[in-house]
């Protein structure tokens, strides 16, 4: 493992917490001492997210560590499950317990027979790999243990589940309601459940009465096959960054769900994106070329890149994913390829952006306060040292997302 001097990367355990705190009427229970549980609740303010679920933790103390003793997790969850409050208890193991080898499934399958509350587990504790592991175990777990069947079989197709829209996503309020806009005003549907930001156990469990499945993510993939292969529901997946990349979404969108298309409201748009297209031209008519670099999750970075580089014709020199790999698809452009990397230390992205110089960095709060150079600096990931989100009319997604990217560059430039 690599020094760091700011923020090593979040680990699998702190993924699945990210994911589960969003859903209201959640119960996650924390296996481990309880200064890790505090520690996790804290870094929920640095997402600007609230804390929708119940969370809990058993604590532990070093008797309990030395003599191998794990007879508290089977009591609380006894107790939890007295409450009658929650249909569902999630179980996460924490770096402790996972370190000294306490088998929390087996503890769980030792319980249930005795529990109303369906138990789920997350077992990595941290040990298993990066965020994105643990939000894909969430996803996967929900749509494999949560969703259940509507009781006449009947899907509504004037409804879609949003999977892939988290917490760990910087703008995720502002995100989810641009994709509510364009898919009513493009196709006249509405959101039922996402998966899992801005949530709730009630949506999550009724989500396969809904036609469609919007894949905003890579880690939903599997759970995106899983309630295909359960319910027969169709999924997409594709996030809209830029004009073009939106365009082309949503053509996308109507292809595989079979949807008519409004034409009118995609044509206003186009003519916005026009009007922008020709002052970002016109303003760059002179200049020199620019360089960009961007870090962030895999979408973003590779959906970003292909908005700069294509629509806007700036190059990028740097796309660091904040992760590891995992569930995401192969690019099929060497270039692409060749560019983005995945997890790299601190001291690989300081030498790799003291190489480059890129004029415009759209990157997380870390990689800004770690570079500071840069005639165009905007945070679009996390992790956030800073910055304060209230409102959700300012997406980085879809016609509106391009718009105010587009709009934070050019000003920057002037």
């Amino acid at each position: 493992m690599s020094l760091y001097k700011y923020l090593p990367p979040p680990s699998d355990r702190m993924g699945v917490l990210w994911a589960l705190a969003s859903i209201k009427g959640a119960c996650v229970l924390e296996y481990g001492p309880a200064g890790t549980t505090h520690y996790g609740i804290e870094s929920y303010g640095k997402l600007n997210m609230d804390l929708d679920a119940s969370l809990f933790t058993t604590d532990i103390d070093e008797d309990e560590v030395i003599m191998g003793d794990s007879g508290r997790l089977g009591n609380t969850l006894l107790e939890l499950d007295r409450r009658n409050e929650f249909s569902h208890i999630f179980v996460v193991a924490s770096s402790v317990s996972s370190i000294i080898g306490t088998d929390i499934f087996a503890i769980c399958q030792e319980v249930q027979p005795n529990c109303r509350a369906r138990l789920h587990c997350f077992t990595g504790g941290g040990l298993k790999g990066s965020y994105s592991l643990g939000v894909k175990e969430v996803l996967t777990t929900l749509a494999r243990d949560v969703v259940a069947p509507v009781p006449d079989g009947a899907r509504d197709m004037g409804y879609y589940n949003i999977l892939g829209s988290n917490a760990d996503c910087y703008n995720y309020a502002s995100d989810i309601a641009e994709v509510e806009r364009m898919m009513e005003g493009c196709f006249g549907l509405k959101r039922h459940a996402v998966f899992t930001a801005q949530s709730s156990m009630e949506a999550i469990t009724s989500a396969s009465r809904s036609g469609y499945n919007l894949v905003l993510r890579a880690e939903g993939l599997p759970a995106a096959k899983l309630l295909k292969e359960r319910f027969g529901q169709e999924y997409y997946y594709g996030v809209p960054y830029g004009y073009q990349g939106t365009q082309n979404w949503l053509r996308g969108v109507a292809n595989k769900f079979g949807l008519v298309v409004n034409a009118p409201y995609v044509e206003r748009e186009a003519k916005r994106q026009k009007d922008h297209l020709l002052r970002w031209r016109f303003s760059r008519r002179a200049g020199a070329p620019l360089t960009a670099a961007l870090a962030g999750n895999y979408d973003l970075v590779v959906n970003l890149a292909r908005f700069l580089g294509q629509e806007l014709s700036i190059k990028p020199v740097a796309a660091f994913v904040n992760h590891g790999r995992g569930s995401e698809p192969v690019l099929e452009d060497p270039a692409e390829e060749g560019l983005v990397k995945f997890a790299l230390s601190e001291g690989e992205k300081e030498a790799q952006l003291n190489a480059t110089r890129p004029d415009i960095v759209l990157a997380d709060g870390l990689l800004l306060k770690m570079h500071q150079p840069g005639r165009v600096r905007l945070q679009v990931s996390h992790p956030n040292l800073s910055q304060i989100l209230l409102t959700s009319h300012l997406p980085l997604v879809g016609f509106n997302g391009a718009g105010y990217l587009l709009e934070k560059i050019m000003n920057s430039l002037q």
